[in-house]
């Protein structure tokens, strides 16, 4: 009797195929969603943002109809969104409580029309696309409106980009591709991370860079250098119309494949009524509404993994918030003593001492950061590993937005004065923010009673600091760091 050279299989052959088969389906799941990670579904396939050009080309998914996925008052998420003659277009029959006055401000309109009513993109042959997912930076539209503040670098960072990204995070869409399923089974977004847009648009500015030239970092590390401005705007207007641009009057239609529309003008227009959810805390902080409603602080990670990697820093991850990075917390303490705004003399020379004392005994590692004396790029690498950053309020501490999230913030202020200009952002990232005020903790839960007050925070104050107070803080703040976790 012949021996079967091979044991005969344990399982019938139609199991044997479904399980072959199962096996194809999940490597070409897995497969797809790392495409999709690294970029966007585009027309049915995936597009690397990379390969995204800017040409205005468009493709089939730009005839969908809109999608409107949500937002709060400044920033709002749309898909396949359209600009004619002044106005911005939604084409569809979802119905939708949104309010076309907490999108858009200034001189512009917003229009929910019946989906039956979009661009017949075959026809129209000078429309302009904007592929992928677009930033959208909405002020500056009249001469009466609310001012941009582009040009500083907490509100363009720590408020736009933050917001932008926060907006993604809460009311992007389900993907269009094989994980849609999934997406849309479960409902959870609390592990949707966004990547950073792939372009950022303000058709109504030229003017946007700060004094000290942060904000052009910000553009080329997260989004790539690829801007668009009013000068590049009025240049797609200007070639793309005339009489194949399919209206009237000669002007085309733009596209906007996935957009998120943040606007300062219409969430102070919001603000400014009673029954406005943006108004409820006085704060009057464009990203304080829009962070709240965002489902964990790792909705950032991606786009500071693109400033790490455009500054040539190492990315850290902190496994559990509050836990060191080092071997030792590092402290990195942000200088103002060359600004109006800073420490009295004798007071910074005792917080100095405290750190070094810190430093000097092994507890610490320690960063004391001039800013006017470092490049854009060492002021970033200088918190990619920090653990605390320690300052008098000041756009410097916008640099918190790059240490790795589950730090600490210490901000100093004026003994009458609060505002939460960097809590906001610091709450956002999964921060633990501390307020002294010279010889005391402004406790969180006075931060909603409290009017802010500004009037002591103007330039050419030298702010009190109890040196002893803050010695006692800052060392049980070190010690409270005692576990070690993170990973590169």
């Amino acid at each position: 009797m012949n021996r079967r050279s091979s044991s005969p299989s344990l399982l019938p052959r139609p199991i044997r195929e479904r399980i072959r088969f199962l096996v194809f389906c999940s490597i070409t799941a897995l497969v797809t969603f790392e495409l999709a990670r690294q970029g966007v579904y585009h027309d049915g396939t995936v597009l690397l943002a990379a390969d995204l050009d800017d040409h205005g080309h468009c493709s089939s998914a730009m005839s969908r109809p809109s999608r409107i996925g949500g937002g709060t008052p400044g920033f709002h998420v749309f898909e396949n969104l359209w600009y004619h003659d002044g106005a911005y277009h939604v084409f569809s029959d979802e119905q939708t409580e949104i309010q076309a006055r907490d999108v858009v401000g200034g001189a512009l309109d917003l229009h929910f029309r019946p989906a039956s009513e979009r661009p017949n993109i075959g026809t129209v042959n000078e429309t302009y696309c904007f592929a992928g997912t677009t930033a959208l930076y909405n002020d500056g539209s009249s001469p009466d409106s609310t001012p941009t503040l582009f040009e500083k670098y907490y509100h363009f960072a720590a408020e736009n980009l933050l917001g932008t990204m926060a907006a993604l995070a809460t009311f992007d869409f389900p993907p269009q591709g094989p994980l849609g399923w999934w997406y849309r089974l479960t409902g959870d977004r609390s592990s949707t991370i966004p990547n950073p847009p792939d372009r950022l648009v303000m058709p109504w500015t030229n003017s946007w860079k700060d004094g000290y030239g942060i904000n052009e970092l910000v553009v080329n590390g997260v989004y790539r250098s690829r801007l668009r401005v009013k000068e590049d705007w009025e240049e797609i207007i200007r070639a793309r119309s005339g009489p194949d641009s399919g209206s009237e009057s000669g002007s085309p239609w733009i596209a906007f494949e996935k957009v998120v529309i943040v606007d300062r003008e219409a969430f102070v227009q919001s603000s400014s009524s009673s029954s406005s959810s943006a108004s409820s805390d006085g704060w009057n902080k464009l990203a304080l509404p829009i962070t709240s409603r965002a489902p964990s602080p790792y909705f950032w990670t991606p786009t500071r993994r693109a400033m790490m990697s455009y500054v040539a820093a190492p990315f850290f991850e902190r496994a559990l918030p509050g836990a060191r990075l080092g071997p030792v917390p590092k402290v990195v303490y942000i200088d103002r003593q060359a600004s109006k705004r800073r420490l009295r003399h004798e007071d910074h020379l005792g917080l100095m001492d405290t750190l070094l004392s810190l430093r000097d005994s092994g507890r610490i590692a320690f960063k004391h950061a001039k800013l006017e004396d470092l490049s854009h790029a060492e002021q970033v690498t200088m918190v990619s590993d920090a653990d605390i950053i320690v300052g008098v309020h000041g756009n410097g501490l916008t640099h918190l937005l790059w240490m790795p999230h589950g730090g600490n913030v210490v901000e100093f202020f004026p003994p009458d004065s609060f505002t939460r200009d960097y809590e906001v952002p610091a709450t956002a990232l999964g921060h633990t923010y501390h307020a002294i005020r010279n010889d005391t903790i402004h406790p969180p839960e006075q931060w909603v009673v409290d009017e802010p007050s500004v009037e002591s925070l103007r330039a050419g104050m030298d702010l009190p600091l109890d040196t002893d107070f803050v010695a006692s803080f800052l060392g049980d703040l070190v010690d409270g760091m005692a576990i070690k976790t993170s990973y590169l």
